[in-house]
């Protein structure tokens, strides 16, 4: 099994861990290296299960488990469970060796918010109009005129035959179209 793991023959591995931990459900062992070689596989939920049931099993392993679990919630990309995990971790395990470790992760957890409230910030929806904003509220706001006021006041002087007069063009100057 272990084996298995140590030569990158994971998908192995994990059936052979799986057909150990149905013939002995409490050998923790089992369970812990089977949380390695789901994770290894991509299988994060069950590679987190089995390090939750791995710590059950083994007391004096439980610390070890819970961060297994905080990290791979981590790389699941459940940050807010991560970081309360790291974070009950901490607490419940104050003088264990991996309370560094457990400290970057939340730092690494923190630079993910700040990143991600940054990009939420400069992301070009961002920067799209509200609703009133918007081409059409604005437009419907303020009417705007497309000519003076006094175009449309009167009718245009017509020559002999229908044309429209130009105030530059006589009434000799008028001529048909062709």
């Amino acid at each position: 099994m272990q084996m298995q793991l140590e030569a990158n023959e994971d998908k192995e591995a994990s059936a052979t861990l799986e057909r150990a931990v149905k013939a002995d459900a409490s050998n923790w062992r089992a369970h812990y290296l089977l949380a390695l070689a789901f994770v290894r596989t991509g299988e994060l939920s069950k590679a987190e299960i089995e390090a939750t049931r791995a710590g059950e099993l083994n007391r004096q392993k439980a610390a070890a488990m819970k961060l297994l679990r905080a990290k791979i919630l981590t790389v699941e990309g459940k940050n807010s469970e991560a970081e309360l995990a790291l974070q009950s971790f901490i607490q419940d395990y104050p003088k264990d060796d991996a309370i560094p470790e457990a400290r970057k992760y939340l730092e690494k957890i923190e630079e993910t918010k700040k990143s991600a409230a940054a990009a939420a910030i400069s992301s070009p929806d961002s920067l799209k109009p509200s609703e009133a904003e918007s081409p059409v509220a604005v437009a419907a706001t303020v009417e705007r005129r497309w000519a003076p006021p006094d175009v449309d006041a009167g009718i245009p002087p017509t020559a002999p035959g229908g044309f429209v007069l130009c105030r530059r063009c006589s009434p000799q100057d008028a001529t048909t179209d062709p």
